[in-house]
C-alpha cells in the first residue's frame, strides 16, 4: 500500500536537456513536518535510480510548501546546472540558480521553448533581509513586483549579506519571516552550503523545521518549537456564500495591509482547500483560462480531517493579525461541520454577501460562535458606486465589479477596510 503524503511526478525531454518535476501534497491534511520527511525519502529514491544524468535544466512546478522549497533547492543543485521554478502569475519559469552562462538568476523563460523573455524593469522594493544571532529574518511582499525582478532583488540582497559577513556560516541558521516559493529557492541556493543545519519557521506549526542537513545536529524534518508568549492575536475569518469574492478580498488585503503593518505583524492563509493560492488573482488578470485550469488541478477535498488540521494550524499561528477565509457551502442556512470547526478558532469575522439576506445567515452563525463581527461587505459584479461607513463599530461597505480578472487593489472600500482592521 502506498503511504506517500507528497507526490513527485516527472518527465524529461532529452532533446531539450530538461527534466520537469511536478510536485504537490497528496492532501492538505498533513503537516509540513510529515510532508518534508516523505519528500526527502522520495528524493533519495530518485537519486538512487540515477535518473537525473544527462540533463542540464530542472523545471519545478506544482504546489510546494515553503520548507520543502529549501529542501529541493539544496538537493537538486547538485545534479543540474540550471534550476527554474514555475511562476504561474505570468505563466513563465524563473531561473533561481544557474552555472550555465546562457541563463542567469532572475531570467524568465518560456515554459515550452525555454527561450528567455524580456520583461519590464521596476524600482519597487519587495524584499528585505537581516540577521540577528542565528536567525535570518526575511520579508517578502507578494504582488508588487514581477517574479523575475523579485528573484534578482533577493539574489543581490542575500549576496550582500554574505559579502558583509552578516551571513557567515556555522552550525545553525534559522530562517524566519514571509517569503514565497521563488524567493525560498534562491535563499536556499545561497546559504545551503554555509551551515550544518538550516531550519525554516512555519507559523502553521509554530516552530522551525529542519530543511537542510550537512552532518549537523538535526535531521530533515526535526522540529524546534518557537518560544512565544501567550497568544493574543486577532484572528479574523472571512465568511460568506460561495463565489462572493472572499478569497479575492483576502488576497487584496494581503497587499494593501503592507501600507499599515510590517509583514511580520500580519499573516493570511486559506481555510479551505480550493486550490487558489496567492498567485491566483494576478494570473486571473493575465490568463483567466489557465488560472481556472490550475485551480481545478490543485483543488482538494474538504474533509473533517482537513478541518481539524486547519483548525490546529490557526491555533498555532501567533502573528498579531491573522486573516483566513473559509468555504462558502452551507446546509439549510447553517454552517457545515467543517466550517464550524475552522471558524471556531477565530476571534473576529468579516462577512461577505450578495445582499442582506446572505449577510444575515453568516451573521447569525458568527454570533453563535461568539465571534465579534468587524465588517460586513456586500459585493456585486455589476458597475456602481462603492460606498462604506462605520456604524456601531462595524465597517460596512458595498463593492462593485468584484470578479476574478479585475484589479481591485485600488478599491477605496478595501483600502479603508485595511486601515480599519489595524486600529
Amino acid at each position: 500500500m502506498d503511504n506517500s503524503q507528497f507526490t513527485i511526478k516527472y518527465h524529461s525531454q532529452l532533446e531539450k536537456s530538461e527534466f520537469v518535476l511536478e510536485v504537490a501534497p497528496i492532501s492538505d491534511e498533513f503537516t509540513v513536518i510529515d510532508l518534508i520527511k516523505d519528500a526527502k525519502i522520495q528524493l533519495n529514491e530518485l537519486v538512487n535510480q540515477n535518473i537525473f544524468t544527462g540533463f542540464k535544466i530542472l523545471k519545478i512546478t506544482g504546489r510546494l510548501p515553503l520548507p520543502i522549497a529549501y529542501l529541493f533547492a539544496h538537493e537538486f543543485q547538485h545534479f543540474f546546472s540550471t534550476i527554474a521554478v514555475y511562476y504561474p502569475q505570468n505563466n513563465v519559469y524563473v531561473i533561481t540558480n544557474s552555472t550555465d552562462p546562457n541563463y542567469h538568476i532572475g531570467d524568465s523563460i518560456n515554459p515550452i521553448t525555454n527561450e528567455k523573455i524580456a520583461v519590464k524593469s521596476s524600482e519597487k522594493e519587495a524584499f528585505t533581509a537581516h540577521t540577528s544571532g542565528d536567525i535570518l529574518y526575511v520579508d517578502c511582499t507578494v504582488g508588487i513586483k514581477e517574479g523575475n525582478l523579485l528573484a534578482k532583488e533577493v539574489n543581490e540582497k542575500i549576496d550582500r549579506l554574505i559579502e558583509n559577513k552578516e551571513i557567515k556560516g556555522g552550525k545553525l541558521l534559522k530562517i524566519n519571516g514571509k517569503s514565497s516559493v521563488l524567493t525560498s529557492f534562491i535563499i536556499a541556493h545561497k546559504v545551503c552550503h554555509l551551515y550544518a543545519n538550516i531550519l525554516v519557521f512555519d507559523p502553521k506549526i509554530n516552530g522551525y523545521v529542519t530543511v537542510i542537513r550537512h552532518g549537523g545536529e538535526y535531521a530533515i524534518g526535526n522540529f524546534i518549537p518557537e518560544n512565544l508568549s501567550l497568544n493574543t492575536s486577532k484572528k479574523i475569518v472571512i465568511g460568506g456564500n460561495a463565489n462572493r469574492g472572499k478569497t479575492l478580498i483576502k488576497d487584496v488585503l494581503r497587499i494593501v495591509l503592507s501600507q499599515y503593518l510590517d509583514n511580520k505583524n500580519y499573516y493570511l492563509v486559506s481555510g479551505c482547500p480550493d486550490g487558489d493560492g496567492a498567485w491566483y488573482n494576478q494570473l486571473c488578470q493575465n490568463n483567466l483560462t489557465l488560472a481556472r485550469q490550475l485551480k481545478d488541478k490543485y483543488k482538494a477535498s474538504f474533509t473533517l480531517e482537513f478541518a481539524h488540521n486547519k483548525a490546529q494550524e490557526i491555533r498555532n499561528i501567533n502573528n498579531p493579525l491573522l486573516i483566513f477565509d473559509v468555504g462558502g457551502k452551507t446546509i439549510n442556512n447553517q454552517l457545515t461541520p467543517e466550517n464550524e470547526i475552522i471558524m471556531a478558532q477565530a476571534t473576529h469575522a468579516i462577512i461577505i454577501g450578495a445582499d442582506e439576506a446572505e449577510i444575515t445567515i453568516w451573521r447569525d452563525s458568527c454570533q453563535a460562535l461568539n465571534l465579534k463581527i468587524i465588517a460586513e461587505i456586500i459585493t456585486k459584479t455589476e458597475s456602481g458606486k462603492d460606498t462604506f461607513e462605520v456604524k456601531n463599530d462595524i465597517f460596512t461597505g458595498t463593492i462593485h465589479q468584484l470578479q476574478r480578472g479585475n484589479n481591485i487593489v485600488g478599491s477605496i472600500v478595501l483600502n479603508k477596510l485595511a486601515e480599519y482592521l489595524v486600529i
